[in-house]
């Protein structure tokens, strides 16, 4: 609400003054700006670089680094009126139009704002502003006044005024009274208090500044304080022939791990590619000039006279001892290069292995036949009607192209648009260069076979092409196309595995490298092989879990890891790096089966159901996204995994940043998330690319925030429908919230592989919008009664839980599959996150993780003391050592017999238990043994799920406890390999030089059974004899 009567802003005149000593100058507000010396030597430097600035300009200048900026109301007096009318003081120069009024506002708010730019970062100004340190430097404010000061035109330095004013500063004579504040008060302050003088300065102050702070920099400063530079010099661009752009780029490729196989595959292409026309044509054969030379080789008809008149012996002896003399021509001089331009198919038959295979072709043709300086290089790749520039000699140009897709079974649409920009490619070469530029197109093989595509290549009419097929089992042709027909230039076949070989646990991996003292202070390689070689359970609680085919899954922990298992009866491993933070929100594929969120067109709403992949191969879910809130600051982040990675890899984006966000979901590539009254519309890439203002009195169905998507508008069902460019709020046709009747309806909800919303009905029954099916929950009136009850339901959609009112800790769960069975849960919905997940299937194995003490045992083995004064034996069950003998973990008993790991001791105590056992000595009775070494927490600085604790003997040997059941030995001779062990009852092994053995849920699957355990067992027999 506006005041009736405003207190009117403070004139220019009092905006600042000199402080009753004259000493300082001080804001309206009694805020010091400068110290009278502080001027005085800024004026001094300004005034030897002849940019002496107006002392108004200065003042103001100064007051801004303060954070002081005057009031917009100040303009007033300058404008010449105030809400519409003149000001009574108003100077005679003051504009009359309005159109010149309000220009003249613009450019002088401008100013105010520029000036508050200036306003030092700090806490309360974390970004922009000039730094702190800077202002705290007299150097840096003079600095700061001669990048404001030099774009200031002449007239409005200090003497460039009026003539008059010019006069009436020297008729002053300077009164010894007064300090020399005063003096330069008197000779550069404004004329008066008020009228017209003071506001014709104030207007020359602001236009003196508005030039060098519209082209201010503050981040610029400090660079300009120490070299005098504004910024630094930018690198000379050079022209590099784009063969040398091709073999750095592959340089660089094979030193990264992710394309070092790209980089081999590209090496075997470049030996294979040949190309029926060399660079240096007929050099030998075209007789252009004279005889330059004579040589010990050459064709036949070039041989010298005098040869023949040797007999044929002789001859024929000279020739085959390269003795026999030939003229040599004159070379013809070099030809300007052709222009090449590549045309790179991305369509439906290149998705996969193809489309990687012709970025390698690309590659290897540019580094073999595009080699002359000055020559235009064009790589496109094509799309339906056109075609798109590729920056393919550089990182970002090739991996933004490895990340698009088209839908084309062939590249002929866009062969109108290739040969267009190949003639421009053409038409800035050189001048003498070659016409016709050299065209290469890569696809399938089967494309460039297609009839459309080559009736679509004759009706483009160029006069000769090269097209290169590739295929997914890597074999590779080189055909040369010309109207009047087709030939085979070159072919071979390309070994593909090196495209997406990965680091995996087999035999025949060469043991890593070995540190050469074996008392340095270093980890496991357990722990930086990657990926693991050892697939581990899920030792954390776990909050969402995503199915794939096969039992194949992922799963989001509570402490915000990523878990990923192929198979069902596999362990899994933990994605790097670090962990997700703040809240989980929502988490799903980026290509999940069936249809999982709303009514995608409403015209044939509900629509039929989802339908399978076809084809024998499982459905392709894409990448992982996960979307997770951290309030404060409240950003809201996109993290996504791709699972077909070796090792996956987790990225993050921030979305937005929000303190109230409601619910999230995923319809058809599309992220959509719930804020206030919008929906704002995400890709899985994280761009925005609609926002929907959802109309008043537009309520969410619920709160759950990983289950939305369904809002209720006056009793309409209704959901955010994207036809690719625009987003609306559309109603699903038939449906009534509320009521209260038997089938009114109270709730909607999507459900993965369900095609259109679930409706849950008063009397407990879900119908399916989409089919029309009914599900009927067992004992829904029974336990909900006449009590007002909450429903939650699961974030795919498969299961309900049921809390009645006063009822707390108590709730009822659905599975959706089974209705009829519901599951009484004793814990509140929401406050534990396994409610959803108990019976879902993700890696579990009971593994002994409380270890003490460590020693070695007689026969080789460890013998471990766990802290309930238990002794675990690592060995092998039998003497003699054979292919199928298991490596197994067990207890021994108080009166000498083994038990499996897991029986409880009869021994009340360590020393009880030891003393107990006959005929085997307990290495463990005394915690103090020569031998036996205890554990001791060590620090861990990395952001890892799990903590180290070490077990250090006198030779340099040690033993690592991991906290998720894993136990590292590391012995002090660099000849001896490391082991790592599974603390389970059948354990899992891996030893540094690539050996596994143990159960297939801990090696994997593409082992298909145990391994051996021989090869493991003589390194912990190696280990376990050198701590003796």
């Amino acid at each position: 609400m506006t005041s009736a009567n405003p207190l009117p802003p403070p004139r220019f005149e009092e905006l600042w003054s000199w402080s009753e000593d004259g000493e300082a100058i001080v804001w309206a507000d009694g805020a010091t700006i400068a110290f009278e010396l502080e001027i005085s030597v800024l004026l001094s430097e300004m005034a030897a670089r002849g940019r002496a600035p107006r002392f108004g300009a200065l003042v103001l200048l100064l007051a801004a680094t303060r954070g002081k900026v005057p009031h917009a109301g100040s303009l007033d007096v300058i404008i010449g009126w105030r809400k519409g009318s003149p000001a009574p003081d108003a100077p005679p120069h003051a504009v009359k139009s309005h159109q010149q009024k309000e220009m003249l506002r613009e450019r002088l708010q401008a100013v105010l704002d520029n000036l508050a730019r200036l306003a030092p970062a700090g806490p309360g100004r974390p970004v922009g502003g000039i730094p702190r340190e800077l202002l705290a430097d007299r150097r840096g404010r003079s600095v700061l006044c001669e990048a404001v000061f030099e774009l200031t035109p002449d007239a409005l330095l200090e003497g460039g005024g009026s003539p008059a004013s010019s006069s009436a500063a020297s008729a002053s004579a300077p009164d010894p009274d007064i300090t020399a504040a005063g003096q330069l008060l008197q000779r550069l302050g404004p004329g008066g208090a008020g009228g017209e003088a003071s506001a014709a300065s104030y207007l020359k102050d602001l236009q003196a500044l508005e030039p060098g702070l519209a082209a201010l920099d503050p981040s610029s400063l400090p660079l300009r304080l120490k070299t005098g530079l504004d910024a630094l010099p930018a690198a000379a661009e050079i022209d590099i022939p784009p063969a040398r752009q091709a073999l750095e780029l592959l340089s660089e490729l094979e030193r990264d791990p992710e394309y070092a196989g790209l980089g081999k595959v590209v090496r075997d292409i470049m030996a294979a590619l040949y190309l029926d026309r060399p660079p240096l044509a007929s050099r030998d054969t075209q007789a252009v000039g004279g005889i330059s030379d004579i040589a010990n080789k050459g064709q036949l008809h070039r041989l010298l006279l005098s040869e023949l008149a040797n007999d044929d012996l002789v001859l024929s002896v000279r020739l085959a001892m390269n003795e026999a003399l030939f003229l040599c021509p004159d070379p013809p001089a070099l030809s300007p290069p052709h222009a090449m331009a590549v045309l790179l198919d991305s369509g439906i038959r290149m998705w996969g292995v193809p489309r990687v295979f012709a970025v390698a072709v690309a590659l290897a043709w540019i580094g073999r036949q595009c080699g002359g300086k000055g020559q235009a290089l064009g790589v496109y790749r094509a799309e339906r009607d056109g075609v798109v520039r590729v920056q393919f000699l550089a990182r970002a140009g090739l991996e933004q192209h490895l990340g698009a897709l088209e839908v084309t079974e062939h590249p002929g649409g866009a062969l109108p648009a290739f040969l267009e920009e190949a003639a421009k490619l053409a038409d800035a070469q050189p001048e003498g260069s070659p016409a016709e530029p050299d065209l290469f197109i890569i696809s399938h093989t089967n494309a460039l076979r297609d009839k459309d595509f080559l009736a679509a290549l004759t009706a483009a009419g160029p006069a000769s092409v090269h097209l290169a097929g590739v295929d997914r089992d890597g074999r590779f042709a080189l055909d040369r196309w010309t109207p009047l027909g087709r030939a085979l230039v070159t072919e071979a076949v390309i070994e593909l595995d090196a495209l997406f070989d990965m680091p995996l646990p087999s035999g025949n991996r060469p043991a890593p490298p070995r540190l050469a003292d074996p008392r340095e202070d270093r980890l496991p390689e357990f722990l930086v092989v990657q990926p693991p070689p050892l697939l581990l359970p899920v030792s954390t609680m776990v909050d969402r879990v995503l199915e794939r085919h096969g039992g194949a899954g992922a799963a989001v922990t509570t402490d915000g890891r990523v878990w990923l298992w192929d198979g069902s009866g596999l362990g899994g491993r933990e994605v790097s790096p670090g962990r997700l933070r703040g809240r989980l929100v929502w988490v799903g594929w980026s290509n999940p089966p069936g249809n999982a969120a709303a009514v995608s067109d409403p015209a044939n709403a509900p629509g039929p159901a989802p339908t399978a992949t076809p084809g024998p191969s499982p459905h392709n879910y894409g990448r992982m996204l996960i979307v997770h809130h951290r309030a404060p600051p409240g950003t809201l982040t996109l993290a996504t995994v791709d699972t077909s990675r070796r090792p996956a890899t987790l990225e993050e984006k921030v979305l937005m940043t929000t303190e109230h966000l409601g619910s999230v979901w995923l319809e058809a590539g599309i992220l959509y998330v719930h804020v206030g009254s919008s929906v704002h519309l995400f890709d899985t890439e994280g761009r925005e690319v609609a926002t929907l203002q959802l109309p008043a009195q537009t309520y969410p169905m619920q709160a759950f925030p990983s289950n939305g998507g369904w809002f209720l508008q006056a009793a309409k069902l209704c959901y955010v429908h994207w036809d690719g460019r625009v987003a609306r709020l559309q109603s699903v046709p038939g449906v009534i919230v509320g009521g209260t009747g038997p089938q009114a309806v109270v709730l909607a909800f999507s459900t993965e592989g369900v095609r259109g919303p679930r409706l849950l009905q008063r009397n407990g029954c879900i119908v399916n919008h989409g089919d029309g099916s009914v599900v009927r929950l067992a004992q829904y009136d029974t336990i909900t009664g006449k009590e007002q009850h909450t429903v939650h339901i699961s974030p795919d959609g498969k299961a309900l839980c049921v809390t009645p009112a006063g009822n707390y800790g108590q709730s009822w769960r659905y599975n959706l599959s089974y209705p009829d069975r519901p599951a009484r849960i004793y814990r509140k919905v929401g406050a534990v996150h396994d409610v959803w997940w108990d019976q879902a299937t993700f890696p579990a194995w009971s593994l002994r993780k409380r270890i003490t003490h460590i020693g070695p045992l007689p026969g080789g083995g460890l013998m471990l003391r766990t802290s309930k004064g238990q002794y675990l034996h690592l060995e092998v069950p039998v003497a003699n050592v054979g292919p199928n003998t298991p490596l197994v973990l067990r207890e021994r008993a108080a009166s000498g017999t083994a038990s499996p790991a897991g029986a409880k001791s009869a021994a009340d105590s360590p020393a009880q238990g030891a003393a107990a056992e006959s005929g085997l000595p307990n290495l463990l009775v005394a915690e103090s043994g020569p031998f036996v070494r205890t554990f001791r927490p060590y620090v861990y600085k990395e952001d890892v799920s799990y903590t180290l604790s070490v077990a250090t003997w006198e030779d340099g040997s040690k033993a690592w406890l991991d906290s998720r059941g894993l136990i590292h030995l590391q012995p002090a001779r660099t000849d001896l390999v490391e082991i790592t062990v599974v603390l389970a009852e059948r354990p899992g092994a891996w030893t540094s030089d690539g050996h596994l053995c143990g159960p297939v849920f801990f090696t994997g699957a593409k082992l298909g059974a145990p391994a051996p355990a021989a090869p493991v067992w003589a390194a912990i027999q190696a280990f376990s004899h050198e701590l003796r």
